[in-house]
């Protein structure tokens, strides 16, 4: 839909045929799989020990530890009839979406007889250092949350149950209602080890009510690099008594990437061997990026390098007029900023608005005790039903194509709903290997927090961070 309709809500007929637009771009997600087959990312060594459940994200620190409940692999076989306790681990980020895997947790104990699950949460970047630690130890929950982009390093460790002879088994299940592209995205070497909950591309979202009080224009979808920074320069001021920053610019790869992306840049090569970091394209987008923050001044400096939310918090909180995201935050949005919030396309660049698209599952522990019982619950949490209640919650853009239709609405926001099928359409796969956990730290430890938290030049610091960076795509490509 053209972005000079403004504010007006899009038509639920113009909303199903963008999503249609959606789900055939999503079919590039299957590039994930063959880019990641032969294996993907290794998770770094835990330092915490589990979140109790029902509590939100950033509580997971002070929780009582859920290693002090009767773990799965250690209690005893259910006997006929008798209820058995599943764990559900799983990331979040805000407590509106502990609130909603919660009451999805209590749906499915209704519909699956003698089963109680629990919840257990902690944040995205603490999820994957502790999962190999409840592994260990024999404290694994039965049911666990996989990202695609972790699907390789995750699954040849065994952590994951293959769940091909368990869908084949099982009449109910039509597999191929799951959109193809994050289907193969959270395969490995052929066999599922996950069902999608949702997938999706990273756009911009906008504070409209900070734009409207400083007199500034909505973006339009066809904006360039130059729009985004003079749009974020005009933004950056303080409105009704409060520093406002244009664009909050967090210490992240992923939110680098998108501007990579739409440069005509890339961090690997297509084969997953050669750095592409230092070529001119990729080099020039992230001194771009740097120079929103240095430069343009339109990004604060993140204080806090290690809170994998300070952008998120900025903008819920009022202090970003614009950040970065996927569709998953719509349920964040909603609650925090009613009505008052809208999204639109990542800025062109050299090669035009290009995001990156990844999704995520839940699957089910190798070690489990309850392999049927966890099954029945997986099985309603990923179907129609439940995933329609994922999709209209604003949680994400569903990975059953029967659930689309729940999450185009028209009663809430944003308003702008087709621009998720329009930026999936030019998006490309984030393509990863059986290093990735470990690249993404390398990179955040040796390039991506240097030049955006401390501003070293980048010329020096990409070339002290780039041997480790191949050093660990050599030793993927061997795994």
């Amino acid at each position: 839909m053209d972005r000079q309709l403004g504010s007006i809500r899009i038509s639920q007929r113009l909303s199903r045929r963008a999503a249609l637009r959606l789900l055939g771009a999503g079919a590039g997600l299957s590039l994930l799989a063959a880019c990641s087959a032969p294996a993907q990312p290794a998770a770094p060594a835990p330092t915490q020990p589990p979140a109790a459940a029902a509590k939100p994200a950033a509580a997971a620190t002070t929780a009582p530890p859920a290693a002090a409940q009767p773990a799965p692999t250690t209690a005893p076989a259910a006997a006929s009839g008798q209820k058995v306790s599943l764990r559900w681990f799983f990331w979040t980020g805000t407590e509106e979406e502990v609130q909603f895997w919660t009451s999805l947790a209590a749906d499915a104990m209704q519909q699956v007889p003698n089963v109680d699950i629990k919840f257990e949460t902690d944040t995205f970047a603490n999820f994957w250092t502790r999962l190999p630690t409840m592994v260990a130890s024999g404290n694994v929950p039965d049911l666990i949350g996989l990202q695609s982009l972790r699907t390789g390093s995750f699954a040849s460790r065994n952590i994951y149950l293959p769940l091909d002879d368990l869908i084949a088994a099982d009449k109910d299940v039509n597999i191929d209602d799951f959109n193809k592209g994050i289907r193969d995205g959270l395969s490995y070497k052929g066999k599922i080890y996950a069902l999608a909950y949702d997938f999706g591309p990273i756009v911009v979202y906008y504070n409209k009510s900070l734009f409207d009080k400083a007199g500034v224009p909505y973006p339009k979808d066809d904006w360039s690099w130059d729009d985004f920074v003079s749009t974020s320069k005009a933004l950056t001021r303080d409105i009704d008594g409060t520093p406002v920053m244009g664009f909050a610019a967090p210490n992240s790869f992923d939110s680098m990437l998108p501007f990579i992306f739409s440069n005509g840049g890339d961090y690997v090569d297509a084969d997953f061997k050669k750095s592409l970091l230092s070529t001119p394209a990729t080099v020039e987008a992230m001194q771009w990026y740097v120079d929103l923050i240095y430069k343009n001044k339109v990004s604060g400096v993140v204080d806090d390098p290690g809170n994998a939310n300070w952008a998120n918090d900025n903008f819920y909180g009022g202090h970003a007029a614009m950040f970065s995201t996927g569709p998953w935050n719509f349920v964040n949005a909603r609650s925090k900023l009613k009505s008052d919030w809208d999204v639109t396309l990542m800025p062109r660049g050299k090669a035009g608005s290009v995001s990156w698209i990844a999704g995520s599952g839940f699957g089910i522990a190798a070690g489990t005790r309850f392999k049927n019982e966890a099954w029945q619950a997986l099985k309603y949490i990923t179907s129609t039903e439940g995933l329609n209640k994922v999709a209209k919650a604003g949680r994400g853009y569903p990975g059953r194509v029967s659930s689309v239709p729940a999450f185009l609405r028209t009663d809430v926001p944003p308003a702008h709903q087709d621009v998720i099928a329009k930026q999936a359409q030019s998006g490309k796969p984030y393509r990863t290997n059986s290093t990735w956990q470990e690249i993404s730290d390398q990179l955040k430890r040796d390039l991506v927090d240097p030049i955006t938290v401390l501003n070293k030049p980048l010329a020096e610091t990409l070339k002290a961070a780039e041997p480790a960076y191949q050093a660990l795509l050599d030793k993927g490509a061997q795994g």
